[in-house]
């Protein structure tokens, strides 16, 4: 150019080649397509049970109940463990309502706990809401896994 500097132009087309009258609105439509493509189907979206299994951890989560959503997590044991699952619930703006602990007596009885929480609006946690805490708790488990879970 005169002053010595460079223009580069872009233009974006449609998927045939054609140029976009509104790539603003193209764009937008397209991701959309890809939103909807993602989704679960209305089945999954209405389910009440859900289970994430992460080598020998098992996240079950339970939204059947009135009182609240009952989280069993199955597999899996370590010094402070039960702090960690109670910050990642609160860390989601959930609250727990109550907590057991069993077995862990022997290597070959894996400690297993049992939460019931309620969502934000105090009620049993929903598709997206179940999703993210099984996601958060399988991602705190996996970064620090002890030898032989992964």
């Amino acid at each position: 150019t005169e002053n010595g500097m460079a223009d580069n132009w872009f233009w974006v087309t449609t998927n045939d080649g054609q140029p976009l009258d509104d790539a603003k609105h193209a764009i937008s439509d397209r991701l959309m397509e890809f939103v909807q493509f993602c989704m679960p189907t209305e089945e999954i979206l209405c389910s009440k049970e859900f289970c994430r299994k992460c080598g020998n951890l098992c996240i079950k989560v339970d939204n059947s109940s009135e009182e609240g959503t009952v989280v069993t997590v199955e597999g899996f044991d370590r010094s402070g463990f039960l702090l960690e699952l109670a910050s990642i619930i609160e860390g989601l703006g959930f609250s727990m309502r109550n907590a057991e602990i069993e077995g862990g007596d022997s290597v070959d009885d894996p400690r297993i706990f049992k939460l019931t929480l309620v969502g934000p609006d105090g009620g049993v946690l929903d598709y997206q809401q179940s999703q993210a805490l099984m996601f958060t708790m399988e991602l705190v488990v996996s970064k620090v896994s002890p030898p032989g879970l992964s």
